[in-house]
């Protein structure tokens, strides 16, 4: 499965406990759905675009449960969706 963050909009100064961005979830090449969360710490929300369903977005969830833990902040930690949307969009902003 290839899966891309494009389209890429971080807000630093509105980034408190998580990245606030926004950002386009492409899928094997497709555009699949839109990707936002707001800096407060919760959780992102990703909506699906017309032509796809929430049950889409949940292979996406699959896949990346499916990967080897990571290391980050010296724990050990099982791999996400939203941890990799983070890294996306800090790695982004870090290449400016």
């Amino acid at each position: 499965m290839q899966i891309q963050l494009k389209n890429i909009k971080y807000h630093p100064g509105m980034s408190r406990g998580t990245p606030a961005y926004t950002a386009g979830l492409w899928v094997n090449g497709v555009k699949t759905a839109s990707c936002r969360n707001s800096g407060d710490g919760g959780s992102d929300v990703v909506h699906p675009h017309q032509g796809f369903t929430q049950q889409d977005l949940q292979k996406v969830h699959e896949h990346f449960r499916s990967l080897p833990k990571v290391k980050k902040w010296g724990m050990l930690l099982s791999q996400s969706f939203e941890l990799w949307c983070h890294d996306r969009v800090l790695e982004q902003d870090a290449l400016k």
